[in-house]
Formats: C-alpha cells, structure tokens, sequence
C-alpha cells in the first residue's frame, strides 16, 4: 500500500488510491497514525443482553500474556531493487509485479489536472518493463484484490477525496491486463468521502468501502457495499464506528477501525469483541486477525482473545499489517520516519529492511517473498524492493 491523498484500499495486497505518498489508503490510503494508550488488549465484556449475538464483554486478555506458536520461522534474503514505481500486486505466476508509475509519454492528465500513473509489468529479475494493459494506457487508480478462484482483478480510482471509476479486468498468468469491465454504482454510494482502506469480500463478489458524509451539518461514518456483479449498494451497519479501514471476517461479521481502536462486529452492528490497536489485517480466509499497538504484534482467531503475541523490534506507531497467502505469516510494514519492514511467523520477527522510508506492500502468490516500496530522496522515487525466502 502507498500513502496516497485519496483513501480508496486493499486487504490482499494492501494497496491501498491514488498517486500522492503523503495521505495515504490501503488501496487507497493507509489510515492516518493515531496516538494510542494503555496495553495492547483485547477486550471482552458481559453481555448487556443475555445470548444476543455481538453483546459487548468485558473482560480483557492482555497481549502480552499470550503464548507464541512453535511454526518455523521465515528467513527472506537481503531485499533487492528490481525497477520504480508504486507497488499493486504480483502476477499470478509470481514473475512480475504490476506497478504504477507517471511515463512522460503514455501518462495523461487525470483528476485536478494530474498526471496519471500508467500500469507496467516489472519482472522480478529486474528485467526491463512493459505496459500492463496493451492499449489501455489511460487506466489509474489501484488494484483493490484479486477475486478468488479467478485471476480477475478489481481496480478503484478516485479524484479528490471522492469515488471514481470502479472496474474488474481479467489478468492472464504474467500479469498482463485485458477485458476491463467498468461496475456502474448507485449514486448514493459515491456521495461519501473516502477516508480509509478498502477491501474484498472474502468470496470477492463485492466491494467494502468505508467514509465519511454530512448529515444535518454532523459528520458521520459511512460504510457501504457494492456487489462488483451489478454495481448495488448496500449500507453496512457498523454503528457509527470505523472509518480508517474496514474488512469482512467469517461468520458475516465486519471488522473496522478507527485508528486507535479496532472493533469486530455482527451482522446488526454490535460490537463482538474490541482491541486497541493502530490498524488490523484479517487473513484471506476470513479467520485470523492480527493487529498492531504499542509496539507489540497480536495474532488471534477473529472475535476471540489474542492467542500470539510478538515485540517487534521497534516502537512501531503506524504500520501496515499483511497476512501471506496461507495465513502463516504477517508483514509489518512500519511509516514512522525512519521505518521497518519485518515478517512475523511462529512467534519470531526477521526483520527484512530498516531505517528508510517505506510504502505498500504484496506477499507474491507461493507466500515466500514480499514486495515493498523504498522511497527515495525527497520522496519522488518509488523503488521496487523484493525480499525472497532462500535468496542470499
């Protein structure tokens, strides 16, 4: 994910909008770093109503009293660059990665008169690269997934805060686009401002967005979602609360935050179980969520008490957290000013790159390298950084 003035996002691959690093989604900005208190818990409390599902507990488990699990470390290599641009997804062989990057030829002007970020296949071997889209130049915004058991894979643009274009395109083996199909949506959903990370339904038939609206001059959070088949809105019942990132878990539920604090809720809204923390990554299958605070990594199945636990090697205030495609592992990106990419398995932390400054990132397909950007200078160069398992 980069950071990005427009807040559009995604769960897969964290990517979360459009082309500036300075606000950022998960495909759309990263939700904005919060300052946070207390310990790293999870809380669970008495039902207010006896058996009513998503009643609030109070009784807290404290990360740091959680065991850590006996699964075998992972152990990236030194991270390499292999070309510039702003970090999408990987293609579905796992040879190239999709970037986005400004091309003094093929980029046009787009929202506010910007240019435009054209999408090119970077091999992994640092190998030169080619347009995405053959023909299709005028394509923008970011990738917010893949739909699963396909290679289709779901865009979302935006131009000032607001929802653009949205659209789902087929991706053959080496990354290449084709068959791009635009998703009309209902009025009603576009009248919100997008301020947090967006994501898939965990069968990806849908799109979850999350953002703010005025109502009788009060701001409101707005949650909504729209089936990618026919362009249908739906209002998500979250209470009022999230609006920096928001995600699906199995079992119906949803689960947001609101940068400080991370809630997973029912079907009606009501809060199940709540956790301080920062930001949340909810694994593929909609079963595991990890969340960050206080420098400290807590793992737990969704809803329940934090079951692993891990110091990460720094006081991480901001992070973007991403589950590797079986659920094994998590990726810690850090944005504090001087950053950390680090992958937890098991229990143990390998840090992969420290000390710069960091952006988006994508676990390739196999879940045995991760992707990530390296700003450069003053910000303006996106290095395209890959760390892989068993590669010196």
């Amino acid at each position: 994910m980069h950071r990005s003035s427009v807040a559009i996002a995604f769960v897969a691959v964290i990517g979360l909008s459009a082309c500036s690093r300075e606000s950022e989604t998960s495909n759309t900005t990263a939700p904005a770093a919060a300052d946070r208190t207390g310990s790293a818990a999870a809380t669970e409390a008495t039902p207010t109503k006896p058996a009513v599902a998503g009643a609030i507990n109070t009784a807290a488990t404290d990360l740091t009293a959680a065991a850590p699990t006996t699964d075998s470390p992972l152990v990236l290599g030194a991270p390499k660059r292999v070309g510039a641009g702003l970090i999408e997804g990987w293609s579905p062989d796992g040879t190239a990665l999709i970037v986005g990057r400004v091309d003094d030829t093929l980029s046009k002007e787009g929202c506010e008169g910007a240019k435009e970020p054209v999408f090119f296949l970077q091999p992994v071997n640092g190998g030169a690269s080619t347009v995405a889209f053959p023909g299709h130049t005028e394509m923008n915004g970011s990738f917010v997934g893949t739909q699963p058991g396909t290679n289709d894979v779901v865009m979302l643009s935006g131009c000032e805060g607001y929802l653009g274009d949205l659209s789902v395109a087929r991706q053959s083996a080496d990354g290449t686009l084709r068959d791009r199909r635009l998703v009309v949506i209902a009025d009603t959903a576009q009248a919100a401002e997008l301020t947090g990370v967006s994501s898939l339904s965990i069968d990806g038939s849908a799109l979850l967005l999350t953002g703010k609206a005025f109502a009788d001059d009060v701001e409101h959070v707005v949650s909504t979602r729209i089936d990618l088949a026919t362009g249908a809105s739906l209002a998500i019942e979250t209470g009022g609360r999230g609006g920096a990132h928001i995600a699906e878990a199995t079992g119906g539920r949803i689960v947001v935050s609101d940068g400080s604090t991370v809630y997973v809720l029912a079907k009606d809204g009501l809060p199940i179980r709540t956790y301080d923390g920062s930001d949340f990554a909810v694994s593929r299958d909609g079963s595991r969520l990890a969340v960050v605070s206080n420098g400290a990594l807590g793992i737990a199945s969704v809803g329940e008490g934090i079951t692993v636990t891990v110091a990460l090697p720094k006081a991480v205030e901001s992070a973007l957290l991403l589950f590797s495609p079986d659920g094994r592992t998590v990726a810690v990106l850090s944005y504090d000013d001087a950053g950390s990419v680090a992958v937890v398995r098991g229990g143990t932390v390998h840090v992969v790159a420290e000390g710069e400054s960091y952006g988006r990132m994508a676990w390739n397909p196999a879940g045995t390298a991760i992707a990530f950007n390296r700003f450069s200078g003053d910000l303006a160069v996106e290095d395209v950084m890959v760390a892989t398992e068993g590669v010196a």
